[in-house]
């Protein structure tokens, strides 16, 4: 029995171990936020260097990818690292008239490269609640209320 119970027991952190870390991105104009969803810290960087245009929010894939990363290394422990990210992308500014289907891609893969297992895109002007990021994250319908859509 205690060979079972010790068994149990590492199953169950190693079942904890893969849960991901959620996180909540938000880009605007040369600025991101990012928001870890389990304990609510969060950050807000400037770009340097910019990763906007006149045009569009993620001009410079690259740029903006190296910023997400180091945000993320500031909001999780090099420990976990390793342990897999979902991520909630909302774009709050640039976003008139939606976003083209190489916009949707770029943020994508944007968040791919920077270690996201999963990924959900939205815009709106109205920053989301932490239930809401939440229910983004699960599959579940966002509040038209938001008057946002969601691609995954």
């Amino acid at each position: 029995e205690p060979c079972e119970s010790n068994g149990e027991a590492i199953g169950m952190s190693y079942f904890h171990f893969l849960q991901p870390i959620l996180i909540y991105l938000q880009f605007y104009k040369n600025k991101i936020t990012v928001t870890r969803l389990d304990n609510g810290k969060s950050i807000t960087r400037m770009a340097d260097p910019l990763f906007s245009s006149e045009r569009m929010i993620l001009a410079d894939f690259t740029a903006a990818e190296t910023l997400v990363r180091f945000c993320i290394g500031e909001l999780v422990r090099k420990k976990m690292v390793s342990k897999p990210l979902s991520f909630v992308i909302q774009v709050i500014e640039g976003f008139e008239g939606g976003l083209s289907n190489v916009e949707l891609r770029s943020y994508r893969d944007s968040a791919m490269f920077s270690g996201a297992t999963r990924v959900g895109i939205l815009w709106g002007s109205i920053p989301l609640e932490t239930n809401e990021a939440l229910e983004v994250i699960s599959n579940q319908q966002v509040s038209a209320v938001k008057g946002m859509k969601v691609f995954r």
